[in-house]
């Protein structure tokens, strides 16, 4: 919204208030205590410092502003480190049935067995899956543990490997793998060649939001779910607009 705004000359006190909500509302995130969240925000963060052209050192130092916040907000409430950090140490190692540290887990005891689970469902589904939105009915006879049967399996490429099969599967990583190659090639134009950016810093953004949508290596909602659809294809619509 800044670089959109910015670019249209709108008042510098427009840009100050927006500029102002996204300091903060990074500060909202930490205290929220939604880890994910968190982490996601770090990882645009810095994406969209090392890809943008123009604005780079708007976002760094705004998002040095957010880091100093969430700072000052870790020792005003020691309750939220606990939640972002003691609690997430224990959750690789501890089995939440038993209390007690027994093995290293995928992000934790019940994301790990909801993971075997949708693996073990795409070996007898490898071609369509079990159908959108059926790991909830379909997972008991191939569950771990009390933890195997969720809504859905909360990563979502092992849903789309259980739930649509292989080919779905292939087509979404695809697509993360060909934005991948895009930033990287951006970047390296940009830094070592010194020549003209591929992409520009409207669509910087939108990348960073289609990436941490389709990031593979952290749970994720369900990738079916109608409200977590508005998320991953609104930037989506903005991006194609912004190409043409």
């Amino acid at each position: 919204l800044f670089i959109f705004f910015d670019k249209s000359k709108k008042s510098k006190v427009l840009l100050f208030f927006l500029t102002i909500v996204f300091i903060l509302s990074e500060g909202l995130i930490f205290l929220s205590g939604e880890r994910l969240a968190l982490f996601f925000m770090n990882l645009s963060a810095v994406y969209i410092i090392l890809m943008l052209n123009k604005y780079k050192t708007y976002r760094l130092w705004t998002y040095i502003c957010s880091l100093f916040l969430i700072f000052v907000l870790l020792n005003i409430f020691p309750s939220s480190k606990e939640r972002l950090i003691d609690q997430t140490i224990d959750d690789f190692t501890i089995n939440k049935s038993t209390n007690v540290e027994d093995e290293i887990y995928i992000f934790s005891k019940s994301h790990n067995d909801m993971y075997v689970t949708a693996y073990r469902i795409f070996l007898d589904n490898k071609i369509l899956g079990v159908g959108p939105r059926q790991f909830r009915n379909r997972c008991e006879p191939y569950a771990v543990s009390e933890y195997s049967c969720e809504t859905h399996p909360h990563n979502t490429y092992l849903e789309l490997l259980s739930e649509a099969g292989f080919f779905a599967f292939l087509i979404v990583v695809s697509l993360f793998i060909l934005i991948c190659h895009l930033s990287i090639k951006h970047f390296i134009l940009k830094f070592f060649k010194k020549k003209k950016a591929l992409i520009n810093d409207l669509e910087v953004c939108l990348l960073a939001s289609i990436i941490i949508s389709l990031w593979p290596f952290s749970p994720s909602g369900s990738f079916f779910n109608n409200w977590m659809s508005i998320v991953y294809y609104l930037p989506v619509g903005i991006l194609l607009w912004q190409r043409k």
